[in-house]
C-alpha cells in the first residue's frame, strides 16, 4: 500500500519485507487473456489489449499507473498467485476461445487427420471439433502429454511476452516483476519462459525463513534475481496477507490476531488524516481517495464482527465444539470456501474471545460459551 500525500510522504504500510507491489491483475487475468482477448491468433492493438485487460480485473488503467511513477513505484507486476503449477488450460478455457483455436491448429499442423491423432493418443475422437472442446485428460499417452505441454509453453510464451511488451511500451524505465508466483517451484518450462521476459522474479513466500535451497532453485531455473513479494508475519502483527482486502471474496482472508488486525486498520485510518493523504494505491483495488478507503476500512471491521458472531452463534446452538468442527462450520455459515486461511482466522478469533473471557477451552480441546 502506498500513499500520495500533500506533505510528499509515501510509505509501505506493512514493512519492507512485504512489498505490497502494485498489481495489475489477479488469477482471473490469466483466464481473461486467452478467453476474451484472443491471446493467440489475430490480436488487437497493444494499447487496446492493455486497457481492456487492466480494466477487467480492477480498473487499473494506463494513466492511473503512470501517475504514481514520481511517488513510489519503480515496478509493475501482472498477476498474483495464479495456478501456474497446474494450469489445466483445457478445463478452464471456454468452448469458444482463442486458446482452443490455437490447440486445434497445433494438432492439425502436426497430425493432419483425426485417425493419425487417435493412433498417437490411443483415443477415439470422431472429429476435430470433439478434440477442440475436449477437457483436460486425467490420463494420457506420452504423445498427448507432449502435445499439451506444447500448448502450455505457447500459453506461457504469449502471456509473459505480451505483458512484458505492453508494460515496457508504457513504462520503459520500470522493472517488470512478473506475476508473483507462490513459493512452490513451478514446472521448468514456466520458469524458463518467465525468466526470458521478466526483469525480476517475484515469489510470495509464507514461511518465517525462506529456504535457501529452494530460493536458489528459483534463481537457477529462471536466471533472474528474486524478490519476495509477500512474507510470513510474526504473530504480533496479526495480519496474514493484506490489511485492506476483499472481504467479499469466496474465501476468508487470513489474520493471526484480531487485536493486531484491528490496530492495523485503525493505524491506516489515522494516517489518512494525519498525513493529509490525497490518494492511496492498494492491492486488489484501483487508486482511491481517502473517503472510499475509509469505507473499505469500515467494511474490514464489519468483516471481523461477522466472523466473531458466526463463532458465537455456532457455540450457542451446538454447545462444546472443537476447532476441527468449528472452522468448517464458520466457513459454511459465511458461505466461504474451506481452506487454510479460514482455519488460522477462526483460531485467532477463538483466542481473542477466550482472552476476553467470552468463551472457555476445556481439557478435551473443545470450546464453549462461558456460562453466566
Amino acid at each position: 500500500m502506498f500513499f500520495r500525500c500533500k506533505v510528499r510522504f509515501c510509505s509501505g504500510i506493512l514493512c519492507l519485507v512485504i512489498l505490497c507491489i502494485m498489481s495489475c491483475g489477479t488469477e482471473k487475468y490469466v483466464q481473461f487473456v486467452y478467453a476474451d482477448l484472443r491471446a493467440f491468433g489475430e490480436q488487437k492493438s497493444a494499447s487496446k489489449l492493455q486497457f481492456e485487460a487492466f480494466e477487467a480485473v480492477g480498473g487499473l488503467k494506463r494513466e492511473q499507473s503512470i501517475v504514481w511513477h514520481d511517488v513510489t513505484c519503480s515496478w509493475t507486476t501482472s498477476g498474483n498467485e495464479a495456478v501456474w503449477g497446474n494450469l489445466e488450460l483445457l478445463n478452464i478455457a471456454p468452448p469458444k476461445s482463442a486458446l482452443r483455436e490455437k490447440w486445434i491448429a497445433m494438432l492439425q499442423e502436426k497430425y493432419h487427420d483425426i485417425d493419425t491423432l487417435n493412433n498417437a493418443w490411443n483415443t477415439h475422437f470422431e472429429s476435430w471439433q470433439a478434440v477442440e472442446t475436449m477437457p483436460q485428460p486425467k490420463s494420457a499417452t506420452d504423445a498427448l502429454n507432449m502435445d499439451y505441454l506444447r500448448l502450455e509453453q505457447a500459453f506461457a510464451e504469449q502471456y509473459f511476452s505480451f505483458m512484458a511488451t505492453t508494460i515496457k511500451q508504457y513504462d520503459p524505465n520500470h522493472l517488470y516483476l512478473g506475476c508473483r508466483f507462490t513459493r512452490r517451484l513451478k514446472p521448468d518450462h514456466i520458469l524458463a519462459t518467465a525468466g526470458k521476459y521478466c526483469d525480476v522474479i517475484t515469489v510470495n513466500v509464507y514461511s518465517l525463513v525462506p529456504m535457501k535451497e529452494q530460493m536458489e532453485q528459483w534463481h537457477r531455473k529462471t536466471g533472474r534475481p528474486l524478490l519476495i513479494g509477500e512474507h510470513h508475519l510474526p504473530l504480533c502483527l496479526g495480519v496474514l496477507g493484506d490489511v485492506i482486502t476483499l472481504v467479499d471474496a469466496p474465501f476468508i482472508h487470513g489474520h493471526l490476531t484480531v487485536k493486531g488486525y484491528r490496530e492495523s486498520l485503525q493505524k491506516i485510518n489515522s494516517l489518512l488524516d494525519r498525513l493529509q493523504v490525497e490518494s492511496v494505491l492498494m492491492v486488489h483495488f484501483p487508486p482511491s481517495e481517502p473517503g472510499p478507503v475509509k469505507v473499505l476500512i469500515n467494511q474490514a471491521h464489519h468483516y471481523l464482527d461477522k466472523i466473531e458472531n458466526a463463532i458465537l452463534q455456532i457455540l450457542k446452538h451446538r454447545g462444546r465444539v472443537n476447532l476441527q468442527a468449528l472452522w468448517p462450520s464458520v466457513c459454511d455459515t459465511l458461505e466461504k470456501t474451506r481452506e487454510f486461511r479460514a482455519l488460522s482466522t477462526v483460531y485467532a478469533h477463538i483466542e481473542d474471545l477466550r482472552l476476553k473471557n467470552v468463551i472457555i477451552e476445556h481439557t478435551d480441546a473443545t470450546f464453549s460459551l462461558k456460562e453466566e
